[in-house]
């Protein structure tokens, strides 16, 4: 009879020949239990990754390859929910490490039975929430958008039976947000939580795009058209307005990206005037409720003078100059977005 397995890791891989080996090697000394599985989910790479992940899969008996074509690492993630066979799913990237034996103190944090488990908290004392109100759900809204926020599935445990019993996957049609999308749909059916101080992902290369990508605008617009959505729900929260402001946040920095990652590099090559690339940007704005946030100075302590500059420019209307100063500002510094 097989074991019962607690906790099922989701590792996509993609062309991680450089760097697989040493994550593999840190989740050998992370499992000092008999109750996981770590799903190695290829996601059609073309140098020595699967080779790599396949001298792993010999010698450990936990971890189990699956071979798909490249499309994407939202669905290489679908894919090991559909296959995994824990009663909690957690996601690695194929480039960061993790703590040594983990695997046992997680067993003991997961008999607590809660929907949403989350490691690597700062918080002195970790929190329990056996149930979930509205304003308590606030609360992780805002916990996992603190400063520059962690909403990276990395540290975040999910209760199978949760994502299954309410269709919560992965949307494979953002390039951006999709992790955050994903927590957020699963705070919002969580019906308990943990917060916990126990130390578990290390982090080791920046996941932050920096470069034009032409599903940019498209994954932005329906990502906002989703977090509103969601977030609407809350209106009748005593605490809306903590959330009104994390939703602030979230718009200043999806703009300044549209403005970073898309428009200024089109406008840079000349596939776009300025004056067409306000105009645009002025109607999304208004469209998609951007406007209203542009206002809030509360962030600016995680955003650059660049971009400080660009959110009082916008407060008055000034998208057209933005993106002529965004290019400006990109040549002076030498910085090439377009990929």
């Amino acid at each position: 009879m097989k074991n019962k397995i607690k906790l099922t890791f989701v590792m996509p891989m993609y062309n991680s020949e450089s760097y697989l080996e040493r994550t593999l090697d840190s989740v050998e000394e992370m499992v000092d239990s008999n109750d996981i599985e770590v799903l190695l989910i290829d996601d059609g790479s073309t140098d020595k990754t699967l080779e790599i992940a396949e001298k792993y899969e010999n010698k450990l008996n936990y971890i189990k390859i699956f071979k798909l074509k490249h499309y994407g690492v939202s669905n290489a993630r679908n894919f090991g929910i559909s296959k995994a066979r824990g009663e909690y799913i957690t996601f690695i990237d194929s480039d960061d490490t993790f703590e040594c034996n983990f695997t046992s103190k997680f067993s003991k944090l997961s008999n607590i039975e809660a929907d949403l488990i989350i490691t690597d908290s700062e918080l002195e004392k970790n929190i329990n929430y056996n149930v979930l109100n509205d304003n308590k759900k606030i609360y992780l809204y805002k916990y996992v958008n603190r400063d520059r926020g962690n909403t990276r599935p990395g540290s975040k445990f999910f209760k199978k039976e949760l994502l299954l019993e309410n269709g919560i996957l992965y949307d494979t049609d953002l390039v951006i947000s999709e992790d955050a999308l994903f927590l957020y749909k699963t705070i919002d059916k969580a019906t308990s939580a943990v917060i916990s101080n126990m130390k578990f992902y290390n982090v080791q290369d920046s996941h932050t795009l920096q470069y034009y990508n032409e599903k940019i605008l498209t994954g932005e617009l329906k990502y906002r058209e989703k977090t509103n959505e969601l977030f609407n729900k809350y209106k009748e929260a005593t605490n809306y307005k903590e959330l009104q402001k994390v939703e602030n946040k979230l718009k200043i920095l999806g703009f300044l990206m549209l403005v970073d990652r898309y428009y200024g590099p089109l406008y840079i090559k000349r596939e776009i005037t300025s004056k067409k690339a306000g105009m645009e940007l002025k109607k999304i704005a208004k469209k998609f409720g951007y406007s209203n946030a542009f206002s809030d100075k509360r962030h600016d302590k995680l955003l650059g003078l660049r971009h400080i500059v660009f959110r009082k420019m916008l407060r008055i209307g000034m998208y057209r100059q933005t993106i002529i100063l965004d290019k400006f500002m990109d040549k002076i510094k030498g910085i090439n977005r377009w990929k």
